[in-house]
C-alpha cells in the first residue's frame, strides 16, 4: 500500500548551503547538474523525504578531472568509494558500479558522524553526464532550483526534471558502464529505488497496492506520456505494467531489435 507523503519544502538557505560544491565548480567554469537524492528532495514538484550524507553531481565527462581538482582546493578528498556503493558479492564483488566516478570525502566529518556539519555533504560523487544520457547544455530537460537571491552563482544551480530524472535512470540501466553480460547488484539496486521513489511519490497513496496486471494508475499514464526517450518508455512502461523491471536479458534483446550491431 502506498503510504508515502510529499515533503514539506526544503527552506531556501539550507538548499543554498547543501549546494556550495556546485557553486564553486560553475564559478570555475564547470557546468554540472545536482543530482541523486538532493535532486529529489529538492525539486518543487517532486520533493521526495530523502536524507543522505552523499551528494551526486554530473559533470561533462571531460571536466570530471577538473572538476574534482577544484574541490579538492577546499576541505574534500579523494577517497575510495564506500561500502554503500561496492557490490559484496557476485563478479563484482568489491568495486562500485561507477567506474570512471569520483568520490570525495569532506576531512572535518567522520565517517561515523556522517551528518556532523549538516547540511554539508560528507561525500561528494563526481559522475559522469554520459552514464545518464544527460548534457549540462540540454536546458529544456533541466531546472533550476531558483536560489538566486542567495548568490548570483545559483542560477547555474540545476537539477533534472522530472521526466529527465526518470528518462537518466533508465538510461543507465539501460547502459549500464558495467555491461549487461552480468548484474552490479548495488547500482542495480540503487538505481532502482531511486526510480521507485519517483513514482510512488507521483502516483501517491491508494488502498490496493496495485491495480489488476497490465492496468495502470492516472498517474502512470501521465508519466508514460511524459516521457521522451523510447529506452525509458519501455523500461518505465514495462515496470508500471508486469510490476517487474526489465531483467538484462529482456534489457539485450530490446537493444538487439533496436540497433544496427546486436549486442
Amino acid at each position: 500500500m502506498y503510504t508515502n507523503e510529499i515533503a514539506p519544502p526544503v527552506p531556501a538557505q539550507v538548499q543554498h548551503e547543501r549546494v556550495a560544491a556546485l557553486r564553486t565548480l560553475i564559478a570555475r567554469g564547470i557546468p554540472c547538474i545536482l543530482w541523486g537524492e538532493d535532486a529529489m528532495r529538492f525539486a518543487p514538484l517532486h520533493r521526495v523525504p530523502t536524507c543522505s550524507f552523499e551528494q551526486q553531481i554530473l559533470a561533462p565527462d571531460h571536466l570530471l578531472e577538473q572538476a574534482a581538482a577544484v574541490l579538492r582546493e577546499g576541505l574534500y578528498r579523494r577517497m575510495p568509494f564506500g561500502w554503500h556503493h561496492l557490490d559484496t558479492d557476485g563478479p563484482f564483488t568489491g568495486t562500485s558500479a561507477f567506474p570512471k566516478g569520483i568520490r570525495l570525502k569532506h576531512l572535518d566529518i567522520p565517517e561515523e558522524e556522517p551528518y556532523k556539519l549538516e547540511p554539508l555533504p560528507m561525500d561528494i560523487v563526481l559522475l559522469p553526464q554520459s552514464y545518464y544520457g544527460m548534457s549540462v547544455h540540454t536546458l529544456d530537460r533541466l531546472q533550476s532550483l531558483q536560489l538566486g537571491s542567495l548568490s548570483a552563482l545559483n542560477a547555474g544551480v540545476v537539477i533534472p526534471k522530472y521526466h529527465s530524472f526518470l528518462e537518466g535512470l533508465a538510461y543507465f540501466l539501460m547502459n549500464p558502464p558495467y555491461g549487461l553480460e552480468k548484474v552490479h547488484m548495488s547500482g542495480w539496486l540503487q538505481h532502482m529505488v531511486f526510480i521507485e521513489y519517483l513514482l510512488d511519490y507521483r502516483v501517491g497513496e491508494h488502498e490496493n497496492e496495485y491495480p489488476p496486471l497490465g492496468e495502470l494508475y492516472p498517474a502512470e499514464h501521465e508519466i508514460l506520456e511524459e516521457l521522451q526517450t523510447e529506452e525509458a518508455r519501455y523500461f518505465i512502461g514495462t515496470l508500471v505494467k508486469t510490476r517487474e523491471a526489465p531483467k538484462n536479458l529482456d534489457i539485450r534483446d530490446y537493444w538487439n531489435k533496436h540497433r544496427s550491431t546486436p549486442l
